[in-house]
């Protein structure tokens, strides 16, 4: 009765509800925790490290990432996804339940290790959510389904925005990562109790298959106009994000002393970009494509930093900082990453 009352209201297909709600919640769950895992381990770098590790910490990212994508890439393909997810969110349970532990510490490599581990699990699940729910629906089916399917990551990060900014300032920002585990063990049985009523799919692939895959996207990328545009994009906005990140947050360290304050300060920023970013994947997106088209869109990203850093060189306060913030976790998400998907 509930599915049947949701696809009338949602205006989508007969049988596609159980699905779509699973990944709704799937993706709510797996944001919220990303949320408060950036929230706890942004805060108590800063706090502990300062904003002048920071750097450091930038040089060390990518060497992690070159060792980690891999491993991962090889466990999706290994395993069967229902398997896959499951271990997932063992694994980032124990992983914020060990957190936890090493937050109490003082070591400055646990903080770190702690921003690692949050920066690491923010790429990656937004990578296998959308890898999951593209082995599950076609193409036609993803394209129609996406606004609601990006606005459950929305809505996930706002739930965890929302927790953060009020247990962290209550319970301490060492809790966040209690309530991390706590929702991925969520996670974990919701995994095994509905995924099995689902069609998923193996994520094997031949290795012509993948191939043949990577040629392809190799090819649109440096033949095409608009590929090879969203390439050079790409690049330049991984370096203008690198550098926001860094203003924002030694802005942040310099006003807001105390960890839990810094923390809920950050949880009630995230609340407020995904709030945008509901917006305007639901409303907003899809219009700006039809009325403006994507040359348009993929240079934007990249003209509301350049404002961001002129209004920080003029301002170097919260003002601005939370302007580039903004445009970090709002416009970018819901814009930038649009295009690639």
């Amino acid at each position: 009765m509930f599915f049947s009352f949701f696809e009338k209201i949602s205006g989508i297909r007969k049988g596609e509800g159980f699905a779509l709600i699973f990944f709704i919640l799937q993706g709510i769950l797996l944001q919220s925790g990303i949320a408060l895992g950036i929230s706890a381990s942004d805060a108590l770098f800063l706090n502990r490290n300062g904003s002048e590790s920071l750097p450091l910490l930038y040089i060390i990212m990518p060497v992690v990432m070159v060792l980690f994508i891999p491993l991962l890439s090889f466990s999706m393909y290994r395993f069967h996804i229902r398997k896959f997810m499951e271990g997932i969110h063992i694994l980032i349970a124990v992983l914020s339940l060990g957190a936890y532990f090493l937050s109490l510490k003082e070591a400055g490599w646990v903080f770190y290790a702690l921003k690692l581990n949050a920066y690491l699990w923010m790429v990656s699940l937004y990578s296998i959510f959308w890898n999951q729910v593209d082995h599950y629906y076609t193409a036609i089916e993803a394209r129609r389904l996406y606004p609601l399917l990006s606005a459950a990551l929305s809505a996930g990060a706002m739930i965890g925005g929302f927790l953060a900014s009020h247990f962290a300032e209550h319970n301490g920002v060492s809790y966040l990562y209690l309530l991390w585990s706590g929702v991925a063990i969520a996670g974990f049985f919701m995994q095994v109790l509905f995924a099995g009523r689902l069609r998923l799919v193996f994520f094997r692939e031949n290795e012509g298959e993948t191939r043949v895959r990577t040629g392809q996207i190799l090819k649109y990328a440096s033949t095409s106009p608009y590929g090879a545009m969203l390439s050079v994009s790409m690049v330049f906005l991984i370096l203008m994000t690198t550098f926001a990140e860094y203003f924002y947050l030694d802005i942040f360290s310099e006003n807001i002393q105390n960890a839990d304050s810094l923390a809920a300060y950050i949880g009630s920023l995230f609340f407020i970009a995904n709030f945008i970013n509901l917006f305007i994947n639901l409303f907003v997106y899809r219009l700006l494509l039809r009325f403006s088209g994507f040359l348009f869109l993929v240079p934007l990203q990249s003209l509301l930093y350049m404002g961001a850093f002129l209004w920080m060189y003029l301002d170097y306060g919260m003002n601005s900082a939370i302007f580039a913030f903004l445009i970090y976790q709002a416009i970018q998400l819901s814009i930038d990453l649009n295009n690639w998907n």
